[in-house]
């Protein structure tokens, strides 16, 4: 039988550009079923021979942003600006695959990438957050609660790659799923999610708090807490993709300024502070071990975020950034101890800030401590966002319009909590003594859970297959049929 031809299904009221707005004859291709069809358009699409009732086409795909490129096995097609381009750009793939265009959450980034993003938000509560917490609860021995917790936080991060190699970096809670059951899956999954909530929650009212009492008295908390949440919501809303770029660009400069104040405030450090080593016992060092290792734990967020990760995990990744964390978190603490002795660095909210006020460069230039605020709102951008995002990439939310209403929804809720009256005193009680106990009280051993059933795991079916055949290339197209 003899297909129909493409012609008999263009509208005659064809646009002369429907590059800004969408052609009708797009929705005509939609009901074109025929393979053969289908097959004449992609060959015109592969060579470019188009005939004349597919001119308006042509000029539709050439004012595109990336364009068709044709592969061996199937089309893809790149993303686009404008809504009204990609609607018509999705209705194009669909009629020529029969399937749904790839979309960008589908962007893998490189390890590296993760360990950035996780730096930045991690590090601000291992650099900061943790910092008076660990001197009040230590005192003159909180370094050496640092190094101890650290200790056993290194060996635990191979506990954390010995689950990726396990779950082959899948979607863990689809792995989870397959190799429990869906119900408990989400049992093991939600302390991990009640804790992302909170960790964006805690950021935004202690990051408007701390502004308003440090350099903006006159303004509200609330008022600012728009500002870090808008900018956090457009962070979330774009993806992983965005938020890779965005702490690879902060990363370095927050890494070159922490290094910049350490060094500069050598000579006014006392190293003799530090001692004497132990002088209640092991004591404080244990009262501080609580605080280590639950900013310690968020490392846990790698497991959700590896299936947007290339490649496989080594262990001298996560052996490297375990050392890295440990060392930003001692960075401070030693530096607060040798500035200002044990007794008033405990009683600093804020040690690190304090730190930034002592900065001089000889004689006339000083108040260098705004590059504090760079720091602190480089940290908080990124904390609030990723666990966001992960809930949102978490919870089975299958299109995007639920996730980016979800999105606005938690950051709704922030926002509702910053009105509350709370000041940094009350929220640091309720971190000291309620939600860093209780997140490694819960954390640490769902880890262990965790490994456990990465244990006792068979292996994909699946990926047992892959792995044992040959890699003969890309499929063949298929060939059009009728």
């Amino acid at each position: 039988m003899k297909a129909p031809s493409i012609k008999a299904f263009t509208s005659s009221s064809v646009p002369p550009r429907p590059a800004i707005r969408l052609p009708l004859w797009i929705y005509d291709f939609t009901s074109i079923s025929p393979a053969a069809s289908r097959a004449s358009l992609r060959s015109a699409i592969r060579t470019r021979a188009f005939p004349p009732t597919l001119i308006p086409l042509s000029r539709m795909i050439q004012s595109l942003d990336a364009g068709i490129m044709v592969s061996p096995s199937r089309l893809i097609v790149g993303t686009v600006r404008y809504r009204k381009k990609w609607m018509a750009q999705t209705i194009v793939y669909q009629f020529l695959t029969g399937c749904e265009p790839m979309s960008t959450s589908s962007y893998k980034m490189n390890m590296f990438q993760a360990l950035m993003i996780l730096m930045l938000s991690n590090g601000l509560a291992c650099h900061v957050i943790v910092n008076p917490m660990l001197l009040d609860a230590s005192g003159r021995d909180a370094w050496i609660t640092v190094i101890s917790a650290g200790a056993f936080f290194i060996p635990w991060s191979l506990l954390l790659y010995y689950m990726m190699k396990k779950s082959s970096m899948q979607n863990w809670q689809s792995w989870l799923a397959r190799h429990t059951h869906p119900a408990l899956s989400w049992i093991l999954l939600l302390p991990v999610c009640i804790h992302l909530y909170l960790i964006g929650l805690g950021t935004v009212i202690q990051t408007a708090n701390w502004s308003v009492s440090n350099y903006l008295p006159a303004s509200s908390a609330f008022q600012l807490a728009i500002l870090l949440v808008l900018i956090c919501l457009l962070l979330a809303s774009w993806g992983i993709r965005i938020i890779a770029i965005a702490s690879g660009v902060l990363l370095p400069v927050v890494i070159i300024l922490g290094f910049f104040v350490g060094i500069s405030n050598s000579s006014v450090k006392d190293y003799t502070l530090l001692m004497p080593v132990l002088e209640h016992g092991w004591r404080p060092v244990i009262n501080g071990l609580v605080y280590a290792g639950s900013a310690y734990m968020e490392l846990l967020a790698l497991l959700l975020l590896q299936h947007h990760i290339r490649g496989k995990a080594k262990p001298w990744h996560l052996l490297l950034y375990s050392s890295f964390i440990v060392i930003m978190m001692n960075g401070p603490v030693i530096g607060a101890i040798t500035e200002f002795g044990p007794l008033e660095a405990a009683m600093q909210m804020t040690s690190p800030y304090e730190q930034w006020r002592l900065l001089r460069i000889g004689q006339y230039v000083e108040h260098l401590d705004f590059f504090s605020i760079f720091q602190w709102l480089s940290g908080a951008s990124i904390r609030v966002s990723l666990p966001v995002f992960i809930l949102a990439d978490v919870l089975p939310l299958r299109s995007s319009r639920k996730k980016a209403v979800f999105i606005l929804a938690v950051m709704a809720s922030y926002l509702v909590y910053t009105i509350l009256p709370a000041n940094n005193w009350t929220l640091y009680l309720l971190m000291f003594d309620y939600f860093m106990p209780i997140s490694l009280a819960v954390l640490l051993p769902l880890s262990l859970i965790w490994s456990l059933c990465a244990a006792f795991a068979k292996p994909d079916r699946r990926n047992a297959n892959e792995s044992s055949k040959p890699d003969n290339g890309p499929p063949a197209a298929p060939q059009p049929t009728g």
